[in-house]
């Protein structure tokens, strides 16, 4: 209820009237893509968990510390509950695995290929010399 009555007093605005949403919450991606249908200039402060779909679709997304004029790297860590750092640490490890994994591949793909030109080296060093033989 309390949604629409938001979206309703947004809309009670003809377009172009800028919006300022604040937000980087998937909740708002309905009033967001409502607003812009209705051609609405909709600029965006989001945070470091924002969807995508926001910052592709706004007039003008800042993030949070530069809207406010703070330094990024003196910013504080956002505390989060247990199972996002936990979510957040395993998607990191599979990273790290699967990268360590394609590294390995590439490097198992090199060893292979110089195995090969070694034995097709040495594959055309034994023709010559069977070549030479036949000659005399």
């Amino acid at each position: 209820m309390a949604r629409s009555a938001f979206l309703q007093s947004l809309c009670d605005k003809l377009p172009p009237s800028p919006l300022v949403i604040i937000t980087g919450n998937r909740d708002f991606v309905g009033i967001f893509q409502a607003l812009k249908q209705r051609k609405f200039d909709v600029y965006l402060g989001y945070n470091d968990l924002a969807q995508g779909l926001f910052m592709s679709q706004a007039t003008k997304a800042w993030h949070y510390f530069d809207l406010f004029g703070i330094d990024r790297d003196k910013r504080t860590k956002r505390k989060m509950g247990g199972k996002k750092r936990k979510t957040l640490r395993l998607r990191r490890e599979r990273e790290a695995e699967a990268e360590t994994a394609s590294e390995e591949r590439k490097k198992a793909k090199m060893v292979k290929r110089e195995e090969e030109e070694a034995t097709d080296g040495k594959m055309q060093k034994g023709e010559k010399r069977k070549k030479k033989a036949r000659r005399e």
